[in-house]
């Protein structure tokens, strides 16, 4: 079993990126013989607020051909931009 620890999805705005959606990203492992990726969201990385970020991996997640084998909810996420949320 091969699993990917360094997979993301979205756009990275200082050039284009190809292969940075959930249908090329799932081509591209089975090409490679990857059999589980752990997926992080570019846009995490450049927008606020984080849990906006997250749900665009789930959305992308809940629409795959495959089931992911483990995900996060974002729900009672702690906004770190957000001094007022707590961690749930």
């Amino acid at each position: 079993m091969i699993i990917d620890v360094n997979a993301f999805l979205g756009h990275y705005p200082f050039r284009s990126l190809r292969g940075n959606t959930a249908e090329s990203m799932l081509q591209t492992m089975d090409g490679n013989g990857i059999d589980y990726a752990l997926v992080s969201s570019l846009h995490a990385v450049f927008r606020t607020p984080l849990h906006l970020a997250g749900k665009g991996i789930s959305i992308d997640c809940l629409f795959s051909p495959q089931t992911p084998a483990a995900t996060r909810s974002t729900k009672g996420a702690s906004d770190p931009w957000n001094e007022t949320d707590e961690i749930s």
